[in-house]
């Protein structure tokens, strides 16, 4: 992290957001701190808010269930909306790309049925009027819609796509594939571009009257990727 953020200025950002995978599995409170969070408090937690979403892998490990005690939310779920300026945010939580059947569970866990609960909610969220009249609307979603084939990702595409069609939002950002990968929207399938992040970037979004603008930066010297969108 702190190679490749070298030369951000972190006090110009309203905030960072982590889109999940931080850590490859959750063992314990200690490899919270050691995977991201010392690293991030000395680049810029102390100052600047964090916005944590969970990646699949992060549902994983004997401490997973305790994870979001670190990063508290007033109505206790992963997924949620909040404005900054003209911007409406919508965290969606992903769950497992795989079956709850695998062998990470044994029919221990129920991410089926969790997306659904979700996409009950979601189905309300969209309706409210803060969400409504923002100029611009985002999803942080971990696993991107309409791209991979994966049982997870599949189950998103049926449960929370069509939603997110409904809600006319803007863009998702996405990551878990480990590549970037820009993929536009899709004449009957899905009505807005998905961007997914690589494991060796971040994404930088700034947005100024109703415009948005990526880039994806890497190490310094490496390639810049931009785009402009609506």
């Amino acid at each position: 992290m702190k190679d490749l953020t070298k030369g951000t200025s972190f006090s110009s950002l309203d905030m960072v957001i982590f889109n999940g995978d931080m850590s490859t599995a959750i063992y314990n409170e200690e490899q919270i701190f050691t995977d991201f969070m010392d690293a991030s408090v000395e680049l810029f937690a102390s100052r600047i808010p964090i916005v944590f979403n969970r990646g699949n892998h992060e549902t994983r490990g004997p401490y997973a269930d305790f994870l979001m005690n670190y990063f508290p939310l007033n109505e206790g779920r992963v997924y949620r909306t909040f404005n900054v300026g003209e911007v409406a945010f919508l965290v969606l939580d992903c769950g497992e790309d795989k079956p709850d059947s695998d062998i990470e569970y044994s029919d221990i866990a129920d991410f089926d049925a969790y997306r659904l609960k979700q996409a009950a909610w979601l189905k309300e969220a969209i309706k409210d009027k803060s969400f409504i009249n923002a100029p611009v609307k985002i999803v942080i979603l971990h696993m991107p819609p309409e791209v991979s084939d994966w049982h997870g990702t599949l189950h998103l595409d049926e449960t929370l796509l069509p939603l997110l069609n409904e809600a006319k939002v803007d863009v998702v950002f996405s990551g878990h594939t480990h590549r970037y990968s820009f993929n536009p929207p899709v004449p009957g399938k899905i009505d807005f571009p998905v961007i997914v992040n690589s494991n060796n970037a971040y994404l930088k979004c700034e947005v100024v009257n109703g415009k948005i603008q990526v880039k994806i930066l890497g190490t310094p010297g490496s390639k810049t990727i931009e785009h402009n969108l609506n």
